[in-house]
């Protein structure tokens, strides 16, 4: 089969996703700082465990995306005939979702609040204010998932780029909010998340009705075996985002239960910027996506195990080059972006970290098992290792030690669910794991040990002078990842075709 992969525009797709992430994740950490310092620790803390709920949508959201986009550009492989009609099942779909997600979210959601929860000297009715917002929000970001499928099935990424600016907007005007008013509040904070999400979610609609008018218009009747086709693989991906929302929103609560309200500041901040790992990694693998699944979809299995292979390297690379310059400098780097920085809020941050990277380098697993179709058994085990982290870390703390050990030991975990990726790579597509460790872990580990070490090198002599430093460290590792980027994609040039794939 002639090959249907088109590398130059993965890269233009991965740039330009890149400096959406740049630019919102600015803006992002510059309100983070405007929020604590305008609400205080308990403020900000009561923001993290109540309007965690808004980050529901970033684990439930990602792999929904995904599902939908996978129908999507699947069809686009094979002529692309039957787009509106997977379009009317996806929004149906995952209009029945938002409405189960809500009422789980009015019911036992508002029990937690009114029963379970330590809010400390915040006002009750604040609270439950601040959670019927972030339940909304939820809910106008489910919905407008179907439409941000389409973008990236057509893999429209400058459109993103562009959006990213006018969401960047909002957040410094949310900012400027916070700074101009009297008496700021949890409350108001979380209506003008709101209103962000509601704009945001109307440009993608108006979008999308633009540039594929026939495709997002409703075709009646629905078609239900469509719809219980999808159900039946999104289900699947929910079921271990689900998981991994209920692993990190369920550490908020342990945290909550076992520590209190400061402790869940520092570990609201931490997952704000390991977020910044995982945001990295999906963008990289939207790029990708659309062209693993065009690939198999295709017959182009040469081009298929290719960017496999290629995704995790570029993702690890591009994630390393921010993780590894802030987890040398955390105290530096947290003491710059928010002043007062909550105790242990370093170390929950570096961990996080780490956790990114574990994922990173195993990033295109999702997109190549879900081009397949055949995903029933890798999903379940994800869900069972991802909700064994959550077990690990409850334990720790039940045992009387640190949120620092429990995270850890959710970390550990995340090196068995990294084995299960590469092991379900060899049993589902094909990709013999001693390959796979040998072009994708070996050069990921190698960039590690001589990054890290250089970093901690040059790091060393400006020891006490933190500022100085932060920009050193930074430079190396950006170096010695310019040179990575440069040699790995010349030898994996020269050794594509030594990646079988048994496709029988």
């Amino acid at each position: 089969m002639e090959g249907v992969v088109d590398t130059g525009r993965v890269a233009r797709n991965t740039l330009a996703l890149y400096a959406r992430l740049v630019v919102t994740l600015a803006a992002q950490l510059w309100l983070a700082r405007v929020t604590l310092q305008a609400l205080g620790v308990d403020g900000f803390g009561l923001w993290s465990a109540v309007g965690a709920v808004v980050a529901l949508v970033a684990f439930l959201g990602q792999p929904m995306e995904s599902s939908v986009q996978r129908f999507l550009t699947f069809d686009l492989g094979r002529g692309g005939d039957n787009q509106r009609r997977i379009f009317t099942g996806a929004y149906t779909l995952y209009l029945a979702i938002t409405v189960i997600v809500v009422l789980v979210l009015e019911t036992a959601g508002l029990w937690w609040l009114n029963n379970g929860m330590r809010i400390g000297n915040q006002p009750i009715a604040e609270a439950n204010w601040t959670l019927q917002m972030a339940i909304a929000a939820t809910a106008v970001s489910l919905i407008r998932l179907p439409y941000d499928s389409m973008i990236l099935a057509r893999e429209r990424m400058g459109f993103y780029a562009k959006a990213a600016l006018v969401e960047a907007g909002l957040m410094v005007l949310i900012g400027l909010g916070l700074i101009a008013t009297p008496m700021p509040s949890v409350a108001l904070y979380a209506t003008m998340i709101l209103v962000l999400r509601l704009v945001m979610g109307a440009l993608s609609a108006v979008y999308c009705r633009r540039k594929f008018p026939e495709d997002v218009r409703f075709l009646w009747p629905v078609d239900t075996s469509l719809i219980k086709e999808m159900a039946s693989f999104c289900g699947l991906t929910i079921m271990t985002a689900l998981a991994i929302a209920a692993t990190t929103q369920g550490l908020n609560i342990l945290i909550n239960a076992y520590f209190g309200l400061e402790l869940n500041a520092a570990y609201g901040l931490a997952l704000q910027v390991g977020s910044v790992t995982l945001a990295l990694a999906m963008n990289l693998q939207k790029a990708s996506s659309p062209q693993i699944v065009k690939a198999w979809a295709a017959g182009d299995r040469d081009g298929f195990r290719l960017l496999v292979s290629k995704s995790s390297c570029w993702a690890f690379a591009l994630v390393l080059a921010v993780a590894l310059p802030l987890i040398i400098n955390a105290q530096c780097v947290l003491t710059l972006w928010l002043g007062k920085v909550p105790e242990w809020t370093g170390e929950l941050m570096a961990l996080m970290l780490i956790q990114g990277l574990i994922f990173c380098s195993v990033v295109s697993t999702d997109a190549a098992i879900g081009a397949t179709g055949q995903q029933r058994a890798y999903q379940l085990w994800m869900s069972a290792l991802t909700l064994l982290g959550l077990v690990a870390a409850w334990v720790v703390m039940a045992l009387g030690h640190s949120a620092v050990l429990a995270l850890g030991a959710k970390v550990g975990v995340e090196l068995l669910i990294w084995g299960a990726r590469v092991a379900f790579l060899h049993r589902q597509v094909g990709i013999r794991a001693t390959n796979y460790l040998r072009y994708t872990l070996v050069p990921i580990l190698s960039l590690w040990v001589i990054a890290f070490a250089l970093v901690v090198v040059a790091g060393y002599w400006l020891h006490e002078k933190p500022l100085p430093r932060l920009v050193v460290t930074t430079a190396v590792c950006w170096g010695v990842i310019a040179w990575f980027m440069r040699t790995y994609s010349r030898s994996r040039r020269r050794s594509a075709r030594r990646l079988p794939v048994d496709v029988s």
